[in-house]
C-alpha cells in the first residue's frame, strides 16, 4: 500500500497553552536581566562620580555639590574626606565601579546564554555578589549613621540600586548544587572563563582610571596655588563720572559671558578684600617652618590631617617654597575638625584628627615635625586610636616610649587647646584655611598672586 501524504500538524489546545506560557516567561526573565543590568550600570556611573569627587576633579565636584549642596556643608563631603572613604589606599567608588560594572557585565551575558545557563549564572555567581555587596552597604550604612553622623546622598543611591537589582533577580535563585552542574559542559565552562577574564579586564580598567585621576590631582595640586600676577588692572575711572557706570556694567556683561573673565574677575575681587584686611597676630613660637627664615612672606596653614585637601595643599606649599628664591617661609598649624579638642564644632568631621594634631605638637617638641607631618597624611586611618599615633611617630623616627609619655602629658594638650583657640578666634572655621602675612587667604588659587604682591611690596623682584 502506498503511503499516505499526511497534513502538517498545527499544536492547539494544552499544547499551544503550554508554548504560549513558555514564552510568556522566557519574556519575564530577560525583562528582569535588562532591568537588573541598567540598575547595575547606573550604579556604576554613580560610583564614577563619586571617584571623580574623591580625586576633586571638578565636574565631579560640581556634580554632586549640585545635589548635596557645598563641601563645608553637606553629608556628601563629610563622607568623600573621612578615613573611611579609602580600604588599603583604594578609593571605595573606584570599587563599586568595579562591581556594578562587572555585574552589569554578567547579566549581558546571561542575557543571551540558554536557560538553564542562564539562571546558573544569576543565581550562583549574580546573586551571591549582590547579596555581599548589600551586607556591605548595610556596614557603610552604620557608618554614615553612627561615626560619621553624615549622610551621601550619592552612596545611598548606590545602596538602594543594588538592592532593587537583587530584589528584581530574586526568581532566579536555585539549590546552588544543581545551579553549579549548569557549568559543567563545554559551553557552560567557556561562559565562566569568558566572564572571570573580563571582570578582571574591568577591574584593571577602573583602577587604571583611578591612577589616572590620582595622578590629575596630584598636577592639579602643583597647579592649585594659581598664577603669579604682575602689575594691577586699572580701574574704570571715578564713580562720579556717567561713564563710569557704564564701563562697570559692560565688563560685568563680559565677565559673565567668559568663564575665565569670571575667574579674573572673582579673582580682583578676592585681592581687593585681602588687601583691605586686617593683619592678625599669630603666635608662632616654638612652631618649624620651611623656607628662608627672613622671607618677606609669612604663610600660615590651619590644617586637619585627616582633611584630604589639607594634604594636597601642604604638599603644593611645600613644592613651591623651594621656587619661591626665598620670599616665601610656611607654618603649619592645628585645626582638627574633632570636637575632643574643638568645642567650637557643632558635631565632629574627623574623629579622632585631635589624637593626631596631639602628635604633631610632640614632633615638634622632638624635632621630628617635618616627617611625622607627612607620614601623618600619608597614613589614611579612618578615626586614629592612641596606638594608631605611636605607630605613625615610629615611622617617622621617634621614641615611640618618649612619644607616648608627650601624648599623654597635659601640657601637650594645653599647647593644642591654645593653637585651636587661636584658630577659632581668627574665626578659622574650615580647613585648609591660609593666612598669609597675618591677612585670611579667601581662594587659595590666588596664592602666587598674592605672594607676588606682597614681596614686590618689599622690594622684592617679580615672583619667577
Amino acid at each position: 500500500m502506498a503511503p499516505t501524504q499526511q497534513e502538517p500538524q498545527v499544536a492547539s489546545g494544552p499544547g499551544k497553552g503550554l508554548n504560549r506560557k513558555g514564552k510568556s516567561v522566557e519574556t519575564k526573565a530577560r525583562i528582569r536581566i535588562v532591568l537588573a543590568m541598567i540598575l547595575c550600570l547606573v550604579g556604576g556611573v554613580i560610583s564614577g562620580i563619586l571617584l571623580g569627587q574623591h580625586h576633586g576633579e571638578p565636574w565631579a565636584v560640581a556634580t554632586v555639590t549640585e545635589q548635596c549642596g557645598d563641601a563645608e556643608s553637606s553629608g556628601c563631603g563629610d563622607v568623600a574626606q573621612s578615613g573611611w572613604s579609602t580600604f588599603a589606599g583604594i578609593p571605595l567608588a573606584a570599587l563599586g565601579l568595579a562591581f556594578y560594572a562587572s555585574l552589569a557585565l554578567l547579566a549581558s551575558l546571561a542575557f543571551l546564554a540558554p536557560a538553564g545557563l542562564r539562571k546558573a549564572m544569576i543565581g550562583s555567581i549574580l546573586l551571591p555578589c549582590l547579596l555581599v555587596g548589600l551586607a556591605l552597604d548595610l556596614f557603610l550604612l552604620m557608618l554614615q549613621a553612627f561615626v560619621l553622623h553624615a549622610w551621601c546622598a550619592f552612596c545611598i543611591a548606590t545602596y538602594i540600586l543594588g538592592l532593587a537589582a537583587l530584589l528584581v533577580l530574586l526568581p532566579f535563585r536555585g539549590n546552588p548544587k544543581r545551579l553549579f552542574a549548569e557549568f559543567a559542559p563545554p559551553e557552560g565552562k567557556l561562559a565562566l572563563a569568558g566572564w572571570a577574564l573580563a571582570a578582571v579586564a574591568v577591574a584593571f580598567a577602573v583602577f587604571s582610571f583611578n591612577g589616572m585621576l590620582a595622578s590629575r590631582a596630584d598636577a592639579r595640586a602643583g597647579a592649585l596655588l594659581g598664577s603669579p600676577s604682575h602689575g594691577d588692572d586699572a580701574e574704570d575711572g571715578n564713580p562720579g563720572d556717567p561713564s563710569y557706570w557704564q564701563k562697570r556694567a559692560l565688563r560685568l556683561e563680559a565677565v559673565l559671558d567668559d568663564p575665565r573673565r569670571t575667574e579674573a574677575y572673582w579673582s580682583e575681587q578676592a585681592l581687593r578684600e585681602f588687601d583691605e584686611a586686617k593683619a592678625e597676630e599669630i603666635d608662632l613660637t616654638g612652631i618649624p617652618g620651611e623656607g628662608n627664615e627672613s622671607a618677606p612672606v609669612t604663610v600660615v596653614e590651619y590644617s586637619d590631617f585627616l582633611c584630604p585637601y589639607c594634604r594636597q595643599l601642604s604638599m603644593a606649599l611645600l613644592r613651591y617654597v623651594p621656587e619661591s628664591g626665598g620670599r616665601v617661609r610656611v607654618y603649619f598649624k592645628n585645626y582638627p575638625l574633632d570636637r575632643e579638642c574643638n568645642p567650637a564644632l557643632s558635631r565632629s568631621t574627623h574623629p579622632g584628627a585631635c589624637r593626631l594634631a596631639l602628635g604633631a605638637v610632640c614632633a615638634r617638641r622632638q624635632g621630628r615635625f617635618s616627617a611625622y607631618h607627612d607620614r601623618a597624611f600619608e597614613a589614611g586611618i579612618a578615626e586614629p586610636q592612641l596606638d594608631d599615633v605611636v605607630k605613625i611617630g615610629s615611622e617617622a623616627g621617634l621614641s615611640p616610649s618618649a612619644f607616648r609619655r608627650c601624648l599623654e602629658d597635659p601640657g601637650t594638650r594645653s599647647t593644642l587647646d591654645a593653637e585651636v583657640a587661636e584658630a577659632n578666634r581668627l574665626g578659622v572655621d574650615a580647613t585648609p584655611s591660609v593666612y598669609v602675612n597675618g591677612k585670611p587667604l579667601e581662594r587659595v588659587n590666588d596664592f602666587l598672586k598674592v605672594v607676588d604682591r606682597e614681596a614686590r611690596r618689599q622690594g622684592f623682584a617679580p615672583v619667577p
